[in-house]
C-alpha cells in the first residue's frame, strides 16, 4: 500500500494551478473589526454519509506530536462491505483534512496547511477514492469541517482562515478561484450589521447551488446564515435590499444572558440546509440544530444540547437520515446525540466504545463508532434496534513515523 509521508510532494498540476489562479490581484481583506473569542471550535474529525456510502476523516499516529500526526480518509460502501483507506497520495497531511461531497457522488478533500505549505492542495474523486484528480486553493483553508462545499449544480466554495476571512469560489474545476466576499464586507452589509457579524465560520451551498455563509453574530438570538442570492427574499431585509448578502437564518427565542451565536457547521441534506449553532449563554455553551426545509425560509429549531463544564465536542457532522450528530467527550466517557430533520430534540445513542474519535452513519441504518489507537483503526457497529456496539473491523494503517520532520 502506498505510504504518503514526504514533506510535500506537489504534482505539476498544483503548481500550474497556483499560477493560473493569480490572474487577478487578490486584495488582502481584514476580518471584522472587533472579533471576540469563538464560542466553540469544532474539531476536524468528522464523517459524511451519502447514497454511495460513508466517509470518515480522522487523525492517526502519535497525536501529541504534530509531525507524527497523520490524517487519513476512509470509505465504506453502502450496502455493507468493509472500510478501506483512500487518503489521496502526494501531499503531507499533518495539518488535517476537510472533506465535502455532492449528490453526484464526487468527493473533494482539502489539505490544511502544515510544515511550510502556504496554500491548500485539493484532490477530487468520482470513484469512491480509487483515483484522485489534483486541484489547489491558493490560500490556506480555515480549520473547520465546513470550510469547503460543492454541488453539481453550482460552484465550489471555500473559506480561507479567519485572519483574512475570505469566501472563495471556483466556477470550473478546482484551480481557478475568485473572492466572493470577506468577513469585513459581509459585516459591513445591512444584513451583517443587523446580526452584529464578528467572524465568518463556515461555507455551504443551497440545493440550487447558491453560496451560503455561516457566521458568528453578537446580537441576541440571530443565527448567522447568509445567502449570496439577490432574488431570494431574506428574513428581515427584503425591503432594504441592496442585499448582495441576505440574512436567511432564523432568530432564536431571546433570553437574558445570551452573548452571541456561532454557526460551527453548515451542511446540506436531502431535506434542506442544516446548521449546528453554538449559543453562548451565562458562561455556558449550548448547541442547537436549525434546519431549513427546502428553500422556504421556514426553519425548525431543536431543543438545546448543553456542553457540560469540563466537556468538549469531539466530533460533529451529518447523519444518513438528514439530521446531525454530536460526539461529546466528558473525561474518559463519550456520548452521542442525534437529531432528525423534522425533530425538535436530541436523541441519545447507546454509550459508544471508550476512545471513539468519530461516528459514521450508513445509508442502511447501521451506525459506526471509530476508535483510533496509533496506527490502528477499529470499527464498532451498532445494528438497527440494538443497544450494544460490536467490533466489526480492524485496520492496521501503514504510518512512517519521522517522515515529516
Amino acid at each position: 500500500m502506498l505510504v504518503r509521508r514526504l514533506l510535500v510532494v506537489v504534482v505539476p498540476v498544483l503548481l500550474a494551478a497556483c499560477s493560473a489562479s493569480s490572474g487577478a490581484a487578490r486584495p488582502v481583506t481584514p476580518g471584522a473589526s472587533s472579533k471576540p473569542a469563538p464560542v466553540l471550535v469544532l474539531p476536524l474529525a468528522t464523517s459524511l454519509s451519502e447514497s454511495g456510502g460513508e466517509w470518515a476523516a480522522v487523525a492517526m499516529g502519535h497525536l501529541g506530536q504534530p509531525d507524527n500526526t497523520f490524517w487519513e480518509l476512509f470509505f465504506r460502501p453502502a450496502g455493507g462491505g468493509a472500510w478501506r483507506l483512500v487518503t489521496p497520495p502526494g501531499v503531507a497531511d499533518n495539518g488535517g483534512l476537510v472533506v465535502a461531497s455532492d449528490e453526484a457522488g464526487r468527493v473533494v478533500v482539502g489539505f490544511e496547511t502544515s510544515q511550510l505549505l502556504g496554500f491548500s492542495p485539493l484532490a477530487s474523486s468520482a470513484d469512491d477514492g480509487a483515483s484522485w484528480q489534483a486541484g489547489v486553493l491558493p490560500v490556506p483553508l480555515a480549520r473547520t469541517p465546513s470550510a469547503f462545499a460543492l454541488s453539481p449544480r453550482g460552484p465550489a466554495v471555500a473559506l480561507a482562515p479567519a485572519g483574512s476571512g475570505t469566501v472563495e469560489t471556483s466556477a470550473a474545476g478546482l484551480s481557478r478561484w475568485t473572492v466572493l466576499g470577506s468577513a469585513a464586507t459581509i459585516a459591513a452589509s445591512v444584513a451583517g450589521r443587523s446580526c452584529g457579524l464578528t467572524a465568518v465560520t463556515a461555507v455551504g451551498l443551497s440545493a440550487t447551488g447558491a453560496p451560503l455563509v455561516g457566521a458568528a453574530c453578537s446580537s441576541q438570538g440571530d443565527v448567522g446564515v447568509f445567502a449570496l442570492e439577490p432574488g431570494r427574499a431574506a428574513r428581515r431585509h427584503s425591503r432594504r435590499a441592496p442585499a448582495r448578502w441576505s440574512l436567511i437564518g432564523p432568530r432564536l427565542a431571546t433570553r437574558a444572558g445570551v452573548t452571541g451565536t456561532e454557526v460551527v457547521s453548515l451542511v446540506r441534506s436531502r431535506a434542506g440546509i442544516a446548521a449546528l449553532v453554538a449559543v453562548a449563554y451565562g458562561g455556558r455553551t449550548e448547541l442547537v440544530e436549525v434546519h431549513e426545509l427546502g428553500e422556504t425560509n421556514r426553519w425548525t429549531v431543536s431543543a438545546p444540547l448543553s456542553v457540560p463544564a469540563g466537556g468538549r465536542v469531539a466530533s460533529a457532522g451529518s447523519t444518513a437520515a438528514g439530521g446531525m450528530f454530536v460526539l461529546m467527550a466528558r473525561g474518559s466517557r463519550e456520548s452521542i446525540d442525534v437529531t432528525t430533520p423534522s425533530g425538535r430534540g436530541w436523541r441519545p445513542l447507546p454509550t459508544p466504545p471508550r476512545g471513539t474519535s468519530v461516528v459514521a452513519f450508513g445509508p442502511g441504518g447501521s451506525d459506526d463508532a471509530i476508535v483510533i489507537s496509533g496506527s490502528r483503526f477499529v470499527d464498532y457497529r451498532l445494528a438497527p434496534g440494538h443497544r450494544q456496539w460490536s467490533r466489526a473491523q480492524l485496520l492496521a494503517v501503514p504510518i512512517l513515523y519521522g517522515s515529516s520532520s
